[in-house]
């Protein structure tokens, strides 16, 4: 992904096995250096550190510790599981979602990166908006859809995305508690979404 900025550059596309094992190793430590250094502390060098990489075959793989980050971004968004317009209950979004919040190394860091770094931050609402119009084209079932449907999902994923990245700072077993009532008002919310319900 290449930006106005020029922040992040584009990634070399590994195609060896022992190219997509060093890519991988890449990944984990700079998943570790987040989770440790969090993300003031996250550098190259301190990546190619954690990986045991000479900084110069890190470089190899990624131009800089952007691209790192937004691969990292996209596979968590991947991990996220986005809402499905065919779904009929929202509670594995949140499930799925709690786990990375709560036990993904770096998650937290990531998180910070995400508001900090306009291209990832830029990744984040486009990421949203599509699950805003999934849940919104969700909502409208058979109906043409309307700006109270929009209104309906918009709330609902940031209300969903603010409660989980606050749960991440709070103690495991408050944490627990409050994606347990976060999961009640979602299957309430949306109860009407299930044909059978």
């Amino acid at each position: 992904m290449t930006t106005s900025s020029g922040k992040i550059g584009s990634q070399r596309k590994p195609k060896q096995t022992r190219s997509l094992l060093t890519v991988e190793r890449v990944l984990i430590a700079a998943a570790t250096v987040l989770d440790l250094r969090g993300f003031d502390g996250f550098s190259m060098q301190s990546v190619a550190d954690e990986a045991s990489l000479a900084i110069g075959t890190l470089y190899q793989y990624f131009p800089n510790k952007y691209a790192i980050l937004e691969v990292l971004v996209r596979r968590w968004y991947a991990k996220s599981n986005l809402f499905d317009k065919d779904q009929t209950s929202l509670v594995p979004n949140v499930e799925a979602q709690a786990e990375i919040y709560f036990n993904e190394t770096g998650a937290t860091a990531l998180l910070e990166a995400v508001q900090v770094v306009p291209e990832l931050r830029t990744y984040d609402r486009l990421t949203t908006e599509l699950s805003v119009d999934r849940l919104a084209q969700r909502l409208s079932g058979d109906e043409k859809l309307t700006p109270a449907h929009i209104a309906m999902a918009q709330v609902s994923i940031f209300a969903i995305d603010a409660v989980l990245r606050q749960s991440a700072s709070l103690p495991r077993e408050e944490a627990m508690e409050t994606v347990a009532v976060l999961k009640q008002w979602v299957e309430a919310l949306y109860s009407d979404m299930d044909p059978e319900g």
